[in-house]
């Protein structure tokens, strides 16, 4: 086994250990702990908010479409019935 590998290993392995002592054997750690979870509940207001924002556009949009679609509707009905009654006429 390469020299320079098991040092790296040992260097990895120490910094994780302190990490997760710091994270669950201090009073730091317990401040540290609070601080991530009160971010985690910001962010997961702002994604709600996100979300919610991205739900009311898609709602006007899907209005906008809607109206738009029956009015194109409407106009294809009636020239419809005019190519309908032209056609009648013509006969």
């Amino acid at each position: 086994m390469n020299k320079s590998k098991v040092i790296k290993g040992l260097v990895i392995g120490a910094a994780a250990g302190a990490i997760v002592y710091t994270l669950f054997a201090t009073k730091k750690g317990k401040k540290f702990r609070k601080m991530v979870s009160e971010k985690g509940g910001d962010w997961s207001d702002v994604v709600k908010t996100k979300f919610n924002e991205l739900g009311e556009t898609l709602k006007q949009q899907y209005g906008k479409a809607k109206s738009t679609g029956s009015d194109i509707l409407e106009k294809g009905k009636r020239k419809a019935e005019e190519v309908k009654h032209d056609a009648k006429y013509a006969m």
